[in-house]
């Protein structure tokens, strides 16, 4: 199959089926992040779905793009910075891309009028890095206020604050 044919695949076969030809045709997992990083839209975000269901943890074909994703993270349409960001979240994080990613992670959480879904994809990188430095969970609490709930359906916001309530517990209780 051609990068057109790939292309024809996004924007009209279902989700399963487009899923099922990548993991049949590995080959083309390229192609797909190339249009993942694009400015193509719809394509875009839903190449960045496809290699999202179709990569492993830390995945090396991931690996070498990472400073690059976070780069354009700031340029990305709401549904394609969604998407690129639950890619991350698979990934391991340099320490150089960490305070980039949790600044614009923290701007997409305050920016109360996106959609909840970005910004609860936004605070469960948040909270993921404030593991790796509990130093910050101090600095997080403001983030449950209830300007930033509001906009929030009553389940998201259950599980905003009771991710945020984790911090404060050692792990595994």
């Amino acid at each position: 199959m051609s990068r057109t044919e790939l292309q024809h695949l996004l924007l009209h076969a279902s989700k399963k089926d487009t899923t099922a030809y990548m993991q049949a045709h590995p080959h083309h997992f390229q192609d797909a992040l190339e249009m993942a990083l694009s400015d193509r839209q719809p394509l875009a975000w839903r190449a960045a779905s496809l290699v999202k269901d179709c990569m492993k943890p830390n995945d090396p074909r991931v690996s070498q793009h990472l400073n690059r994703i976070v780069k354009l993270l700031p340029t990305k349409s709401d549904s394609q910075l969604r998407e690129l960001l639950l890619i991350l979240q698979k990934m391991r994080i340099t320490e150089e891309l960490e305070g980039p990613l949790f600044d614009l992670c923290l701007q997409a959480w305050q920016a109360v009028d996106k959609r909840p879904s970005i910004r609860y994809t936004a605070l469960k990188t948040i909270l993921t890095l404030v593991r790796k430095y509990p130093e910050l969970s101090s600095e997080i609490s403001f983030l449950t206020e209830d300007h930033y709930l509001e906009t929030l359906s009553p389940a998201i916001r259950r599980g905003v604050q009771k991710s945020v309530a984790q911090l404060d517990r050692p792990p595994n209780t």
